[in-house]
Order: structure tokens, then sequence, then C-alpha cells
């Protein structure tokens, strides 16, 4: 009588659930997170990169001076293409833009001068944060293009040092000049939050 007892003891604790051992449950142990284990896996720690005042300081000019490149920009390519149907025998554009566009391309040489430098000081200060590195490589590299046609630009102007007299129409300067607006433009667009690395 006292084994059968012990038989049907055993027998009602196989039937009930949760009633097995777990204390055998060893080992990794898969969570929604990944697996786990007694002994926990190092971490990758995330690389620390300290920015100075000083940067964040050539940031905030850096950036304002990128807003006001975009109205200059517009500014410049419309009295621009006055100018070059003047030269084509359209009617002669009003004595505003003759008396702008010279002044705005200075304007806009001064402002791609301060962009280059607070942007390269900036570029070599973040050097060392992997964070959007290839996002800021190629604004750079960008803007050092629109930097370079900038001045062929300039040179290539129907007043300018290196112009054969006469250009009719300038399209030297002209196509010059949009590509390098366009690589500026670009350059500032993929530095929108947009594009930034999720």
């Amino acid at each position: 009588m006292h084994v059968l007892h012990h038989f049907l003891l055993v027998a009602a604790m196989l039937q009930t659930p949760g009633a097995r051992d777990t204390t055998k449950a060893r080992g990794p142990v898969r969570t929604a997170l990944g697996t786990s284990s007694t002994q926990q896996q190092p971490q990758r720690k995330a690389q620390l990169v300290e920015y100075s005042d000083a940067y964040m300081t050539r940031a905030t000019i850096h950036k304002y001076s990128s807003y006001t490149m975009l109205p200059v920009f517009a500014l410049q390519y419309y009295t621009g293409n006055l100018l070059v149907k003047e030269k084509n025998g359209w009617k002669p554009a009003p004595q505003w833009v003759h008396d702008v566009h010279g002044p705005l391309a200075y304007g806009m040489a001064g402002l791609f001068t301060v962009n280059t430098v607070t942007g390269g000081l900036n570029f070599l200060g973040a050097r060392k944060d992997p964070e959007d590195r290839t996002r800021r490589t190629v604004h750079a590299l960008l803007m050092m293009a629109a930097d370079a046609g900038f001045v062929a630009t300039a040179f290539l102007a129907p007043d300018g040092p290196a112009a054969p007299v006469p250009i009719d129409p300038p399209r030297p300067h002209r196509t010059v000049a949009i590509a390098s607006m366009s690589a500026a433009l670009i350059s500032y667009a993929i530095m929108l939050p947009v594009f930034r690395e999720k």
C-alpha cells in the first residue's frame, strides 16, 4: 500500500503544470533583446567626443552664413541672367542690376571665405567623431569644389582678368557660376537633418 501511494503521488506531480524541476535550466537564455548568459558579454563602449566652445561658435557662424548664401545665390543668378540677356541684344538691364551684380559677387566671396574657414576648422575638429563622417566628408569636398569654381567664375567674368574680348554670350562665366552654385547647394542640402544617420 505504501508503494502504491508513492507511485500515485509521483504520477500526479508529473501531470501538474509547472511542477518540473527548473534548476537545471542553465546556460544561455534567449530573450527579446538577444542571448544572455550567466557571464555577461562585454558591451562596446560608445566613443565620447568632446567639442570645444570655439567649435560650437564656429558651427553657429557657419550655419547662419549658409542661410545667408541662399538669397545671395538667387539674387546673383537673377541679375547675372539679365546681364547676359542684355549682352545678347535683349532689352537693357536696369541700372540697379549693373550696380548690384558686382558687389554681390564680392559679398558672396566673403561669405564663402567665412564658410570655408569655419567649416574647415570644424571638419578637422570633428575628425575623430565617427558619427556622420561620410556625410561631413562629402559636404567638405563639394564646398571645396564650389570654392574653386567661384574663383574661376571671377576670372571668367566678361570684365574679369582672364576674360577674352568680347564674350557674347559669356558662356564660360555663366556655366562655371551655375555649376559652382549647384555644388554648393547640394553640399548645403545633404547637411539638412533629413539626411542625418539614424
